[in-house]
């Protein structure tokens, strides 16, 4: 058996498609196309890269309080994340694979 002495890794550092699941993975799947052409074969997003992270919203949850606005924000939510398989998932596997490389990518998940 061969040993490796080092892996090409390549560090995505790009701002998510906020709570916009299409445009995540379209960008995504151009990421991990041109970081499998430049070699990589680890490539490595950051937290709840598909959809967003929605640092700063409380989803009008503060303490004591219930607001529509909030609600309606976590549809959108909601709405953005993964279902584990979809076409989405389906998406990134193909180019995944087409860049013959492993991937790294925190994604905010649902249950059908």
């Amino acid at each position: 058996m061969r040993s490796k002495d080092s892996v090409k890794v390549a560090v995505i550092q790009a701002a998510s498609e906020m709570m916009e699941l299409e445009a995540s993975v379209e960008k995504a799947c151009r990421l991990i196309t041109e970081a499998g052409k430049q070699g990589a074969e680890l490539i490595v997003f950051p937290e709840a890269f598909l959809s967003g992270y929605p640092r700063g919203l409380s989803f009008g949850a503060v303490v004591g309080s219930r607001a529509l606005a909030g609600r309606q924000d976590f549809g959108r939510y909601w709405r953005s994340a993964v279902t584990v398989p979809s076409p989405a998932t389906d998406r990134l596997a193909k180019a995944i694979a087409e860049a013959h490389a492993y991937v790294v990518m925190g994604i905010p998940g649902r249950v059908p």
